[in-house]
């Protein structure tokens, strides 16, 4: 069954009558723009490694908000993703009814995630990536400001796809695994996830090449063209389960599940891997912490 979180939506109610007294700032013992880091985290139809991201997030040295966009996961899971919100973590849902473009979905929950963002930094990354290190948050806010705005991960190659503009032009390009931005600087420079507003703006961009797109790319552009130069602290790659000292990331576990890649049953068994080094390091954290395990 659903559960029932109606206590912890904003406008706040008594019964079903709006609080006098500026309900919008919801009920939360903690506000959202109370924590200086929120972590966006996309969705869709992985809810255990969603709630195991969740928890090692919580348990970071900087604790922040946590927003998950669940972009159309199916009605078998949206318990167990609406059991997640809590006074620290909210869910938005997104329900469309067909998209132009494969990334165009998780565009759109980056702006829903930027447009909803209340804090300092936000730390844009998958449901399918881990922290390593307890302090992998504090790192990057640490190395973020208004001066170097946008730190990360570069995206993986893109040597697969058609020949244009990405398959030529793929460096430098800043992904969602790994990346802290400087929200306030971001947005007085007008910078977007958002796919329709890429191809009216650039025209090297072309709607007869789809492949011409990904997720990133329109951000990446207006990060450029906004005279930003990405503090590029990783590399993604293609396929392969990817662990440094900052991140565990089963590449595409997510994208390989909904849109039938046969590279899914590979993903499938690296995320067993991943959960179980996850628990076993959350655990060890807690020790540390002198919290229970």
């Amino acid at each position: 069954m659903y559960p029932d979180n109606d206590q912890l939506i904003a406008p706040q109610r008594v019964g079903k009558i709006l609080r006098p007294a500026e309900p919008w700032r919801g009920s939360a013992a903690k506000n959202p723009w109370s924590y200086e880091v929120n972590v966006v985290i996309p969705h869709l139809d992985t809810p255990e490694p969603l709630e195991v991201a969740v928890d090692l997030w919580r348990a970071q040295t900087v604790r922040p908000f946590i927003t998950i966009i669940d972009t159309g996961s199916l009605s078998q899971h949206h318990d167990r993703i609406a059991a997640l919100e809590a006074d620290d973590v909210e869910v938005h849902w997104i329900r469309g009814r067909g998209w132009r473009h494969s990334s165009q979905l998780v565009s759109v929950a980056q702006d829903v995630a930027l447009a909803t963002c209340r804090n300092r930094y936000q730390f844009c990354t998958h449901s399918d990536v881990f922290p390593m290190a307890v302090d992998t948050l504090e790192w990057f806010r640490d190395r973020c400001s208004a001066q170097n705005p946008l730190v990360g991960y570069e995206i993986s190659p893109r040597g697969h796809v058609p020949p244009g503009w990405l398959r030529d032009n793929w460096k430098g390009l800043l992904g969602h695994t790994a990346t802290m931005m400087h929200v306030d600087t971001i947005r007085r420079l007008g910078i977007n996830w958002d796919y329709e507003r890429a191809l009216a703006v650039f025209p090297e961009l072309s709607r007869d090449n789809p492949r011409d797109f990904d997720t990133e790319v329109g951000f990446g552009l207006h990060a450029k063209a906004a005279g930003i130069v990405p503090d590029i602290v990783g590399h993604d790659v293609n396929e392969r389960r990817q662990t440094d000292q900052l991140i565990d990331h089963v590449r595409s576990h997510a994208s390989s599940k909904a849109f039938g890649s046969e590279y899914h049953r590979k993903a499938a068994a690296y995320m067993a891997g991943a959960i179980a080094s996850a628990r076993n390091r959350l655990a060890e954290w807690n020790r540390a912490d002198g919290r229970a395990a």
